[in-house]
Protein backbone atom coordinates (compact mmCIF):
# COMPACT_ATOMS: atom_id res chain seq x y z
CA UNK A 1 0.00 0.00 0.00
CA UNK A 2 2.96 2.49 0.76
CA UNK A 3 4.44 1.61 -2.45
CA UNK A 4 1.30 2.66 -4.21
CA UNK A 5 1.09 6.03 -3.28
CA UNK A 6 5.17 6.50 -2.67
CA UNK A 7 7.05 4.53 -5.23
CA UNK A 8 7.09 5.50 -8.82
CA UNK A 9 5.21 2.17 -9.28
CA UNK A 10 6.89 1.74 -13.12
CA UNK A 11 10.42 1.22 -11.34
CA UNK A 12 10.64 -2.37 -9.36
CA UNK A 13 13.67 -0.82 -7.39
CA UNK A 14 11.98 2.12 -6.22
CA UNK A 15 9.02 0.01 -5.27
CA UNK A 16 11.09 -2.01 -3.27
CA UNK A 17 12.65 0.28 -1.74
CA UNK A 18 9.59 1.63 -0.68
CA UNK A 19 8.31 -1.07 0.74
CA UNK A 20 11.11 -2.10 2.46
CA UNK A 21 11.55 0.82 4.11
CA UNK A 22 7.78 0.42 5.59
CA UNK A 23 8.36 -2.89 6.24
CA UNK A 24 10.97 -1.90 8.55
CA UNK A 25 9.45 0.70 10.56
CA UNK A 26 6.17 -1.83 10.72
CA UNK A 27 8.14 -4.44 12.60
CA UNK A 28 10.08 -1.79 14.60
CA UNK A 29 6.85 -1.03 15.99
CA UNK A 30 5.91 -4.09 16.85
CA UNK A 31 9.67 -4.79 18.08
CA UNK A 32 8.96 -1.98 20.58
CA UNK A 33 5.56 -3.15 21.32
CA UNK A 34 6.43 -6.26 22.14
CA UNK A 35 9.38 -5.48 24.36
CA UNK A 36 7.24 -3.11 26.40
CA UNK A 37 5.17 -6.02 27.08
CA UNK A 38 7.57 -8.28 27.90
CA UNK A 39 8.91 -6.34 30.22
CA UNK A 40 5.36 -6.40 32.09
CA UNK A 41 5.34 -9.74 31.86
CA UNK A 42 2.86 -10.38 29.08
CA UNK A 43 1.49 -13.99 27.74
CA UNK A 44 2.40 -15.09 24.55
CA UNK A 45 -1.38 -14.83 23.73
CA UNK A 46 -1.13 -11.22 24.89
CA UNK A 47 2.18 -10.91 22.97
CA UNK A 48 0.41 -12.21 19.34
CA UNK A 49 -2.47 -9.75 19.65
CA UNK A 50 -0.63 -7.03 20.55
CA UNK A 51 1.57 -7.70 17.50
CA UNK A 52 -1.87 -8.16 15.07
CA UNK A 53 -3.24 -4.68 16.94
CA UNK A 54 0.21 -2.85 16.43
CA UNK A 55 0.70 -3.74 12.71
CA UNK A 56 -3.44 -3.03 11.75
CA UNK A 57 -2.75 -0.08 13.51
CA UNK A 58 0.30 0.72 11.47
CA UNK A 59 -1.41 -0.44 8.15
CA UNK A 60 -4.95 1.94 8.92
CA UNK A 61 -2.17 4.56 9.50
CA UNK A 62 -0.54 4.02 5.91
CA UNK A 63 -3.83 3.88 4.49
CA UNK A 64 -4.93 7.59 5.58
CA UNK A 65 -1.21 8.61 5.00
CA UNK A 66 -1.43 7.03 1.01
CA UNK A 67 -4.98 8.63 0.58
CA UNK A 68 -4.23 11.78 2.31
CA UNK A 69 -1.29 12.08 -0.64
CA UNK A 70 -3.09 11.09 -3.62
CA UNK A 71 -5.90 13.30 -2.87
CA UNK A 72 -3.42 15.92 -3.61
CA UNK A 73 -2.61 14.91 -6.94
CA UNK A 74 -3.19 16.32 -10.41
CA UNK A 75 -6.18 13.89 -11.03
CA UNK A 76 -7.63 14.56 -7.78
CA UNK A 77 -7.45 18.02 -8.27
CA UNK A 78 -8.98 18.02 -11.61
CA UNK A 79 -12.07 15.47 -10.23
CA UNK A 80 -12.50 18.21 -7.21
CA UNK A 81 -12.46 21.75 -9.59
CA UNK A 82 -15.20 19.62 -11.99
CA UNK A 83 -17.15 18.81 -8.58
CA UNK A 84 -17.16 22.21 -7.09
CA UNK A 85 -17.56 23.89 -10.74
CA UNK A 86 -20.42 21.58 -11.27
CA UNK A 87 -22.45 22.41 -8.13
CA UNK A 88 -22.00 25.96 -8.22
CA UNK A 89 -23.72 26.03 -11.84
CA UNK A 90 -26.76 23.50 -11.34
CA UNK A 91 -27.36 24.91 -8.14
CA UNK A 92 -27.89 28.77 -8.17
CA UNK A 93 -28.54 29.05 -4.63
CA UNK A 94 -25.71 26.13 -3.19
CA UNK A 95 -23.89 27.57 -0.20
CA UNK A 96 -19.94 27.90 -1.00
CA UNK A 97 -19.59 25.49 1.80
CA UNK A 98 -21.69 22.62 0.16
CA UNK A 99 -19.58 23.45 -3.14
CA UNK A 100 -16.51 22.85 -1.08
CA UNK A 101 -17.88 19.78 0.95
CA UNK A 102 -18.83 17.89 -2.99
CA UNK A 103 -14.86 18.46 -3.95
CA UNK A 104 -13.57 17.05 -0.75
CA UNK A 105 -16.20 14.15 -1.47
CA UNK A 106 -14.89 13.82 -5.34
CA UNK A 107 -11.43 14.71 -4.09
CA UNK A 108 -11.45 11.58 -1.63
CA UNK A 109 -12.94 9.49 -4.06
CA UNK A 110 -10.18 9.89 -6.52
CA UNK A 111 -7.78 9.33 -3.79
CA UNK A 112 -9.70 5.69 -3.03
CA UNK A 113 -9.82 4.66 -6.57
CA UNK A 114 -6.10 5.87 -7.55
CA UNK A 115 -4.87 3.75 -4.57
CA UNK A 116 -6.84 0.77 -5.43
CA UNK A 117 -6.10 1.02 -9.21
CA UNK A 118 -2.11 1.47 -8.28
CA UNK A 119 -2.11 -1.01 -5.55
CA UNK A 120 -3.88 -3.94 -7.93
CA UNK A 121 -1.13 -3.08 -10.52
CA UNK A 122 1.53 -3.40 -8.14
CA UNK A 123 -0.08 -7.20 -7.37
CA UNK A 124 -0.18 -8.04 -10.68
CA UNK A 125 3.48 -7.33 -10.78
CA UNK A 126 4.77 -9.42 -8.07
CA UNK A 127 5.99 -12.82 -8.61
CA UNK A 128 3.52 -15.73 -7.89
CA UNK A 129 3.05 -16.58 -4.37
CA UNK A 130 4.39 -19.68 -4.63
CA UNK A 131 8.05 -18.02 -6.12
CA UNK A 132 10.27 -18.91 -3.46
CA UNK A 133 12.03 -15.76 -2.16
CA UNK A 134 15.68 -15.27 -3.28
CA UNK A 135 17.68 -14.47 -0.10
CA UNK A 136 20.42 -16.09 2.20
CA UNK A 137 18.31 -19.11 2.85
CA UNK A 138 17.70 -17.78 6.32
CA UNK A 139 14.44 -18.18 8.57
CA UNK A 140 13.29 -15.05 8.53
CA UNK A 141 12.24 -14.36 12.34
CA UNK A 142 9.11 -12.44 11.53
CA UNK A 143 7.74 -14.99 9.06
CA UNK A 144 7.92 -17.74 11.74
CA UNK A 145 6.95 -15.69 14.16
CA UNK A 146 3.42 -14.66 12.35
CA UNK A 147 3.28 -18.47 11.76
CA UNK A 148 3.11 -19.37 15.52
CA UNK A 149 0.45 -16.16 16.24
CA UNK A 150 -1.92 -17.72 13.56
CA UNK A 151 -1.35 -21.26 14.95
CA UNK A 152 -1.88 -19.78 18.21
CA UNK A 153 -4.86 -17.92 17.54
CA UNK A 154 -6.65 -20.86 15.70
CA UNK A 155 -5.89 -23.27 18.56
CA UNK A 156 -7.53 -20.50 21.04
CA UNK A 157 -10.36 -20.32 18.60
CA UNK A 158 -10.88 -23.75 17.99
CA UNK A 159 -10.29 -24.07 22.20
CA UNK A 160 -12.57 -21.08 22.95
CA UNK A 161 -15.54 -20.94 19.73
CA UNK A 162 -15.51 -17.76 17.59
CA UNK A 163 -16.42 -15.93 20.49
CA UNK A 164 -13.69 -16.83 22.97
CA UNK A 165 -16.01 -18.71 25.15
CA UNK A 166 -18.20 -15.28 25.96
CA UNK A 167 -21.23 -17.03 24.37
CA UNK A 168 -21.33 -19.71 26.93
CA UNK A 169 -21.18 -17.14 29.92
CA UNK A 170 -23.87 -15.30 28.77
Amino acid sequence: MTAAAWANISDRADVDAVAEDAEAGIRADVDRALDGARAQGATGDTLALLARITVETAAAEYRGSALALLARSPEADTEAKLANEKMRSWHRFVTRAAAKEAAGQARARVAGHLLATRTAALLTARPAAGTPPVDDGELDPYAAGAAQVRAAMRTRVQRTGPLGGMAARS
